[in-house]
């Protein structure tokens, strides 16, 4: 990480000593961000309350409220994409919506969401009532430990389904407003109706299937919200009909890829993504062509609609084993965030990893 970075911890976090050497107070936190031309970023979505309380960059402001909105950035692109259906209904109304007036298929979900918490993709007017059901279910949990201004429970958004393959891409803004692609990411489902984040991928193939695309896009967006020195992880798909070009599903602000899975970057190319960011530098095309093994990151989930027993512990070594080529095992609270952790991998082809999404992580109970 460059030399000039300085962190403000916005609640409890295990830390390297190096790293402590570099936390400010509350005060001084307050002071940079309010500075005319610092870089922030938000290393968690659980940050963004206190950056936008310090904050008094209208502008910004605005652009991260309508990028973190799901409906507000709808409406920000519905002249660029007239032909996508949406709405926005309050949770306790979601079960009286009539289905004969929706058009499927359709995908519900908050407006406000993290972690594909509450996503369901309702293919006919049939399964409607089952999809709200489940989503219901779900926003009365307490699986995922987040403020609401990461997963707000009260407004549901119903819009188009796009088919197609789902690509993350960590990107940001330049001091002039140019984009600056540092990663793409194929997120790799199991089935089309678990839409939980467990597996992305990235080579060399599937960055270059998007970067001219999404630059496009970025472009757009970028001139639309008045972007600059802005972070930000982008979901896209490419559907199988249409003009051949990416659809935007959501922007978070202020950061890549939660849970810091943006260093997959590092994995693959040996692009640090933070210091592109705080340097204004773009990777070198040539990382993009190195070898062609595809490397991803799993989310190690327990098996769906289970949890992992409580006071349990995981055996490390049995876990790699099961993974393969391990690079990295970042291991987590399962008891509070409901996952194990985070694996960085390294697989010899797409198809290998691909299959990665099936393992079943009950075995090790």
């Amino acid at each position: 990480m460059t030399h000039g970075w300085r962190a403000f911890a916005t609640g409890p976090v295990d830390l390297r000593h190096d790293t402590r050497k570099r936390l400010i107070t509350e005060p001084e936190a307050v002071s940079m961000i309010r500075r005319t031309g610092s870089l922030v970023y938000t290393n968690s979505e659980n940050a963004l309350g206190f950056y936008l309380s310090a904050l008094r960059d209208a502008r910004r402001r605005r652009a991260i409220a309508t990028l973190k909105d799901k409906h507000r950035f709808r409406e920000l692109l519905a002249s660029i994409y007239p032909e996508l259906a949406f709405r926005e209904v309050p949770l306790e109304a979601l079960d009286r919506v009539d289905p004969a007036g929706l058009r499927f298929p359709l995908v519900l979900k908050p407006s406000i969401g993290f972690f594909s918490a509450g996503v369901q993709i309702v293919r006919t007017r049939d399964a409607w009532r089952g999809a709200v059901q489940a989503l219901l279910r779900e926003m009365e949990t307490d699986r995922l430990n987040y403020p609401a201004t990461v997963l707000d429970r009260r407004k549901i958004l119903i819009e188009d389904y796009l088919d197609g393959p789902e690509i993350a891409v960590d990107a940001y803004y330049d001091a002039q407003g140019k984009p600056v692609v540092l990663n793409a990411m194929l997120h790799v489902f199991p089935c089309e109706q678990d839409t939980r984040d467990i597996l992305y991928l990235t080579n060399r193939s599937i960055v270059e299937s998007v970067r001219r695309d999404v630059d496009a896009l970025l472009r757009q967006l970028g001139a639309l919200l008045e972007l600059r020195s802005f972070p930000l992880h982008l979901e896209v798909r490419r559907p199988e009909t249409g003009a051949g070009r990416v659809v935007p599903i959501e922007v978070n602000p202020n950061r890549f890829a939660g849970w810091c899975t943006t260093d997959l970057a590092s994995f693959a190319y040996g692009i640090d993504v933070y210091e592109c960011f705080l340097h204004g530098q773009a990777p070198d095309p040539a990382v993009f062509a190195g070898d062609d093994a595809t490397y991803g990151f799993v989310i190690l989930h327990p098996p769906a609609g289970t949890r992992f027993p409580q006071g349990w512990t995981v055996d490390p070594h049995a876990l790699t084993e099961m993974l393969g080529d391990v690079l990295e095992l970042r291991l987590v609270d399962h008891q509070r965030w409901g996952i194990l952790g985070i694996a960085f991998v390294r697989y010899a082809t797409q198809e290998e990893a691909q299959r990665a999404v099936h393992i079943d992580l009950g075995a090790l109970v």
